[in-house]
């Protein structure tokens, strides 16, 4: 087939669609599953397309194993990272949430994703041509300014 071909432009459209995944969750978290989107590759294997708020270990464009069952797909498995990194930050209850957003800009800057569940709670998504160091100390300043908390998603739930 032809790049470009119709019958490949409605192989790639299909491939596109996205549907939603539950990711179960480690015991202890507030809910036992985040539903995240992604795009079917076949075989039973998806590419994450958003970035996670409260999976552990999950990343934007991480390729998953996942079953099908009588409530949807459920992931089991990352099969192969997506080179992504995802931090979460929580903008302290003292603080305007808005105090948050210049150095979210700079998040945004220098190439991070920033994808928002509240005011308060922000997903990081740190693509792999993102400099991590650079990333840490605008989330140390933010930590250190008492704007926020953070956490790194590949450490899992803090003890």
């Amino acid at each position: 087939m032809r790049p470009g071909s119709p019958a490949c432009v409605v192989d790639r459209l299909v491939a596109e669609q996205r549907v939603r995944i539950a990711v179960p969750l480690s015991t202890g978290s507030v809910a036992e599953v985040e539903t995240v989107w992604a795009v079917p590759l076949g075989d039973d294997l998806y590419r994450i397309d958003n970035v996670p708020f409260s999976a552990y270990g999950l990343h934007l464009d991480d390729i998953v194993a996942g079953v099908p069952r009588t409530t949807g797909i459920t992931m089991v498995r990352v099969v192969t990272a997506g080179g992504h990194d995802t931090f979460r930050v929580l903008v302290w209850p003292d603080v305007d949430p808005i105090q948050a957003q210049p150095l979210l800009d700079q998040l945004g800057h220098i190439g991070c994703g920033i994808e928002r569940a509240t005011s308060r709670w922000v997903a990081i998504d740190v693509p792999p041509s993102v400099d991590r160091d650079a990333v840490v100390q605008i989330l140390d300043r933010g930590w250190l300014d008492h704007v926020w908390r953070y956490e790194d998603s590949k450490e899992g739930p803090p003890d």
